[in-house]
């Protein structure tokens, strides 16, 4: 694939294990290895699907599937502003912090649990956990009928921001996406142009895809 990078004023060719795409954890387990792992393992297993079919429509039940991972990944991505990373650990009163082993901390994480540090505070990955959770279980109850729709390009590919578009829309492949905002089977060129440059002037750091001149032209 091919990454655009802004600070550095350079395209660069690389792929999905470069480092660049491996985001430092900085919610607990529970929102790595808990419901965001669920949520991502749900959503590949349909895509793998679709990518397999030619449908249109996605099941009823696979549009909650999507909404999830779109809000999971529009979190993660305000999760990762700079307020949050500098907020610092809760202090809590009048509670003893327990010395607990990394792997205690891991297990306690996992099991949707909480505990206080030595120095009487709570880590603040906790809260990020909870906010990513919050915002997941909010934006669904507030758009419970969202409808998905699997739309391909034929000849323009797509481009991915690090950010989500404020398009609902999620590229899958280079010609295939879901969108609930354009259900046209066939994406148009004008269509994947205005797309492209909206993910292009949204993205902060970077936007990738697998050639980045057919995103264009």
């Amino acid at each position: 694939m091919e990454v655009n990078l802004f600070r550095q004023s350079k395209v660069i060719r690389t792929t999905s294990k470069d480092q660049l795409f491996t985001v430092r954890r900085i919610w607990d387990q529970s929102a790595e290895q808990g419901f965001g792992l669920s949520i991502e393992n749900k959503f590949q297993n349909l895509t793998d699907y679709v990518i397999q079919t030619k449908d249109y429509l996605l099941p009823p039940e696979a549009n909650q599937l999507v909404t999830n991972f779109y809000v999971l990944w529009r979190s993660r991505s305000v999760i990762t502003e700079k307020d949050f990373l500098l907020a610092p650990n809760v202090k809590i009163i009048d509670v003893q912090g327990v010395g607990l082993s990394d792997f205690e901390k891991n297990e306690i994480e996992l099991n949707h649990g909480f505990y206080v540090n030595e120095d009487q505070t709570l880590p603040m990955r906790f809260q990020r956990g909870m906010v990513i959770k919050g915002t997941i279980d909010m934006f669904f109850d507030r758009n419970p009928s969202l409808r998905w729709y699997v739309c391909r390009s034929r000849k323009v590919e797509f481009t991915v921001p690090d950010v989500p578009s404020k398009y609902l829309i999620i590229p899958i492949t280079p010609h295939i996406c879901y969108s609930c905002e354009i259900n046209y089977e066939n994406l148009t060129k004008a269509q994947m142009t205005d797309f492209n440059l909206n993910s292009i002037t949204r993205s902060k750091n970077y936007y990738f895809g697998r050639n980045l001149a057919k995103a264009l032209y």
